[in-house]
């Protein structure tokens, strides 16, 4: 049987208290203590992330334990309904042998009235009335077989009673007990689901913490490099002043002073700009940074209806092999989806929950392939290693993997059944990270995926989409800032990804998203980013978990634990979205969203967690 986890030994730091910790030194004067350098942030997070991952480990045996006694649990339920099913029929085998025993003495009884009326004079009548010897012998042994068959048919009546009767109790007692123990193995399974609430909620609360370090230490980052660059720029101003004061004209011999470089965006395509050299076999580093200038007083804030914020924090567990069908309903926002189960994802391959962890999805544009990262563990590192599968959907579909029992594929494949196993492929260890920011490149079909390396490199990788390895890599920086965590393309090749201010940057408030353009060169290179020039200040959830592109309609889509915001694209590249373009959408119950793709015919394909299912809209 499975043993209980120890949780006294859970660290008892929670978000709460950490939140409550940074309010209160924040309220001190900035000179009273110094604010961390990203260098200290970056360290307090990799703790946090060692937490979190020692949280989820203990939160992931807690659910492969829970998974045995469920397991437990239907063994014990079928048994105890088979007891039941044979009690019941043994009850109506005892109720026809009695009704028998009734009918066999009533039998009985008529053949002895019949015998007493007839009386000795008429017996002697009747043995008298032999023809022969052998006829009175014969009619005396007539008499003997008939009393004795009765008698024995009584018997037999009497003793199939008596063992059914045996049996009846039997299984009754048999029932009892099994009823006993399938209540015993009940009770495990819900102080089990207790214990995976409070380990959910307290993994709930370190994610939430790590990203908000993530965040701060981003803020922090983006501080010291606006600190940066305002000292270069009061250092060259100087220096002009400088030589001005030198010149005694304030112009060169020559004539006037030359004017100061342009901070507008330039075309994310003029790659001649940048250099890029091969540093290993498929591995190509850019030198200049990745990100174009841009003029932040140009730059505005779209506010877009508030309906308030959709907290990622306790979200359900739905648990694992569910057989029918989930369903997100519209639970607020001005657009109207709702979603339902199209497949069930196994999260048992060669060990319990190896595959619990999916982090992002792609789907190819017939819609017959899905791609889903699997991280082994959960941090943000950039040397986490992790694992592409490939499914099929179209042999799933055809094995009915989509309909009648949902769990038949995810239960197979824990089982080891060949068939199942045939419709999906694994690929091989690699460099995954987060495994979150994965997205197909619809103008080539090339499958991306970034690590989101350290601040000074990060990178976008390419996957052979056949092997599900790696086979080529780009490194860039973008002056200061981490790459994007999520990814998307449209169909002209352009990627996407958003970011969370950290703090208030030109008239943009904190917490409004970016969001950025980019492209990779033709020779897949380089690559070149600008921001766009709105961003939008309400964003719908509290965990950034994905962004996705509907070709059909020109829409990027924000991700976030139950909750998604729908930009149209169009207005945005133009510098003229408005309110009216952005729309959110709120869902019941409250789930862990992965991420979410769409194929060429524009249908949402929509990676859930706890249980791991994909859903399509409902």
């Amino acid at each position: 049987m499975p043993h209980l986890i120890n949780h006294s030994s859970l660290p008892q730091r929670t978000f709460a208290a950490a939140l409550c910790c940074t309010l209160s030194l924040a309220a001190f004067p900035c000179y009273a203590q110094a604010a961390p350098t990203s260098q200290e942030l970056a360290q307090e997070r990799k703790e946090l992330e060692a937490e979190l991952a020692e949280a989820q480990g203990q939160l992931d045996q807690l659910e492969g334990e829970i998974e045995e006694i469920q397991q437990e649990l239907a063994e014990r339920e079928a048994q105890l309904e088979a007891t039941r099913e044979e009690a019941d029929a043994t009850k109506v085998q005892v109720d026809e042998t009695n009704q028998q025993l009734t009918e066999r003495r009533g039998e009985l009884g008529s053949h002895m009235r019949d015998s007493y009326k007839m009386g000795s004079s008429n017996l002697m009548r009747f043995l008298l009335g032999a023809t022969s010897f052998e006829d009175l012998a014969s009619r005396i042994y007539y008499l003997d077989k008939v009393s004795e068959a009765r008698a024995e048919e009584i018997d037999e009546v009497n003793r199939l009673a008596a063992e059914l009767a045996t049996r009846q109790q039997e299984l009754e007692e048999a029932q009892a007990r099994q009823q006993a123990e399938v209540e015993e193995v009940e009770s495990k399974t819900t102080e089990y689901e207790d214990m995976i609430a409070q380990a959910q909620e307290y993994y709930d609360g370190l994610d939430e913490e790590v990203r908000a370090k993530i965040a701060e230490e981003e803020a922090a980052r983006e501080a010291e490099e606006a600190a940066r660059k305002a000292a270069e720029e009061a250092a060259r101003k100087a220096e002009e002043e400088q030589k001005s004061k030198d010149s005694g004209s304030g112009t060169a011999a020559g004539g006037a002073t030359s004017a100061s470089p342009s901070s507008e965006a330039t075309s994310t395509q003029d790659f001649g700009s940048v250099s890029s050299v091969s540093v290993a076999s498929g591995v190509y580093e850019q030198s200049e940074p990745a990100m174009v200038g841009f003029n932040t007083q140009s730059y505005t804030t779209v506010a877009n209806q508030y309906f308030g914020i959709q907290s990622s924090k306790n979200y359900q567990h739905m648990g694992n092999y569910n057989s029918s069908k989930q369903r997100l309903s519209y639970a607020g926002g001005d657009m109207s989806l709702e979603f339902e189960t199209y497949v069930q994802l196994p999260v048992t391959l060669d060990y319990s929950g190896d595959l619990g962890n999916p982090q992002a999805v792609c789907i190819s544009a017939d819609g017959s392939t899905a791609y889903v990262s699997y991280p082994e563990g959960h941090s943000h590192d950039s040397s986490q290693m992790g694992r592409i599968v490939r499914y099929n959907l179209a042999l799933l579909r055809e094995y009915g993997a989509m309909e009648g029992d949902m769990s038949a594929f995810a239960t197979g494949v824990r089982l080891g059944d060949e068939k199942w196993r045939s419709c999906m492929t694994v690929g091989p260890r690699i460099n995954m990270g987060h495994g979150q920011c994965m997205a197909i490149d619809p103008s080539t079909g090339y499958l991306w995926l970034s690590t989101r390396g350290a601040s000074e490199y990060s990178d976008l990788t390419l996957i052979d989409t056949g092997s599900l390895s790696a086979v080529r890599q780009i490194r860039f920086h973008t002056g200061g800032t981490d790459f994007g965590s999520v990814i998307t393309f449209d169909e002209y090749g352009n990627f996407y990804y958003v970011k969370r201010s950290g703090s208030t940057w030109g008239s943009s408030p904190a917490g409004s998203l970016r969001i950025y353009q980019g492209r990779i060169s033709d020779n897949l290179d380089k690559v070149l980013i600008k921001l766009l020039p709105q961003s939008v200040k309400n964003p719908a959830g509290t965990t950034l978990q994905s962004v996705s592109w509907d070709t059909t309609t020109d829409t990027l889509y924000v991700i976030n634990d139950s909750a998604i915001l729908a930009v149209s694209m169009n207005p945005l590249l133009s510098g003229s979205l408005t309110a009216g373009n952005v729309r959110t959408e709120f869902f019941s119950p409250l789930r862990e969203f992965e991420g979410m793709a769409f194929d060429a015919g524009g249908r949402a394909y929509l990676l859930v967690n706890r249980q791991a299912e994909l859903m399509c809209l409902g």
